[in-house]
C-alpha cells in the first residue's frame, strides 16, 4: 500500500499577513481620512491656522454633521474655514490648558462664528446629536 500526502489548500502564513497589512492600509486611508486632508489643504491655501480643521470638525461633530457634509458644495469649507480662521477665541475650543488637542469644547457652541451655518445644516439632515447637544 502506497501512501500519499495530502495536498494542503491553506495559504501560507505571509500570506495573512499581507491581507492584515492590505486591510489595515484600507482602513488607514477610509474616506473620512481623505476628507480631512483635503481639509487641511484647503486650510493652508487659505492660510488658516493648523488647528482650525481639528477645531471645526470637532465642532461639527456636537451638530452630528462629518467632514463630508462640511464641503458640501465646495463653497461652503471655504467659507467654514474662513469663519474658524478669524475666530476671536481662535485656539480655545477643543484644545486644554496646555494646548493639546482636546475632545471637550471649553467654549459655548453658540459662541462660534459657524453656529448658524452648523444649526443650518444639522437642520437639513435631521441630526439626532444637535438635539441630544441642544443645539437646535
Amino acid at each position: 500500500m502506497r501512501v500519499v500526502a495530502k495536498k494542503s489548500y491553506s495559504q501560507p502564513s505571509s500570506f495573512w499577513a499581507n491581507c492584515g497589512a492590505l486591510f489595515k492600509a484600507a482602513l488607514e486611508n477610509s474616506p473620512p481620512d481623505e476628507m480631512m486632508d483635503r481639509l487641511n489643504i484647503l486650510a493652508s491655501k487659505l492660510g488658516v491656522r493648523t488647528r482650525a480643521v481639528y477645531q471645526m470638525t470637532s465642532m461639527a461633530k456636537l451638530f452630528g454633521l462629518s467632514p463630508q457634509r462640511l464641503q458640501t458644495p465646495e463653497m461652503r469649507a471655504h467659507k467654514l474655514l474662513g469663519n474658524c480662521g478669524t475666530c476671536k477665541m481662535a485656539g480655545r475650543c477643543f484644545t486644554n490648558a496646555k494646548g493639546k488637542k482636546d475632545d471637550h469644547a471649553h467654549v459655548s457652541p453658540k459662541a462660534c462664528p459657524n453656529f448658524l451655518e452648523f444649526q443650518t445644516m444639522a437642520r437639513e439632515i435631521g441630526s439626532r446629536s444637535a438635539i441630544k447637544n441642544k443645539l437646535l
